[in-house]
């Protein structure tokens, strides 16, 4: 008989487990955002170039987590927890969340074999 890992959605996420995703929605993702970056996407595009490479890929490494914890749940519930992580906005759309993810989940130069940015 095959094993069945726990459901995503049977437990609830807890904020203590993406600290770097948390402090990045606070830092970026705050009520103003467009005065400060004009879109998420923008926000995430100067926190990469804020961040240092350990910074970014601890970032990276929760956001993944958090995405593949979220992928069932409806955009209502993924926009509940990001508020809940410290999020002050509220996604239109999984598109525009993608989006912010993509830019924030994208290689640097640093992370790319041999050092160099293609």
């Amino acid at each position: 008989m095959k094993r069945r890992g726990p459901a995503q959605t049977s437990r609830p996420l807890n904020p203590a487990d993406y600290p770097h995703l948390s402090e990045f929605l606070r830092g970026y993702l705050n009520q103003d955002v467009l005065l400060e970056y004009g879109s998420p996407t923008a926000a995430a595009t100067a926190f990469r170039r804020d961040a240092d490479a350990s910074q970014l890929r601890a970032l990276q490494d929760e956001l993944k987590r958090f995405e593949n914890a979220v992928q069932t749940m409806s955009l209502e519930e993924m926009n509940a927890l990001l508020s809940q992580l410290g999020s002050s906005w509220i996604f239109q759309s999984r598109d525009e969340f993608r989006s912010l993810s993509r830019t924030l989940l994208k290689k640097s130069p640093q992370q790319l074999p041999g050092g160099f940015g293609l």
